[in-house]
């Protein structure tokens, strides 16, 4: 697999896990390219009107989830979903 598909299959499992998440439920924010890409899905959806909130399990993580508008909690009670890396 080349740089180019790699690209895509990170941003089509992105868009794909941002399509699980519902409003008001509170996600685990993985750490990776991959988990990058479904941070930034899910910042788009939360900037169409979508409610939830994120923890995340990196710096990083928090950081881009800062930088797309998702809110960012600790971890209190139990993950509605949670998701991470998948990068090959």
């Amino acid at each position: 697999m080349n740089d180019e598909q790699r690209s895509a299959a990170w941003q089509a499992a992105g868009l794909a896990v941002a399509a699980q998440i519902s409003d008001g439920m509170t996600v685990g924010l993985g750490t990776g390219r991959s988990a990058a890409a479904a941070i930034r899905a899910l910042g788009a959806r939360v900037a169409e009107g979508l409610s939830c909130a994120g923890v995340p399990t990196s710096f990083g993580s928090e950081a881009l989830a800062h930088e797309v508008g998702i809110e960012v909690t600790a971890l209190r009670d139990d993950l509605d979903i949670a998701f991470d890396g998948a990068d090959c």
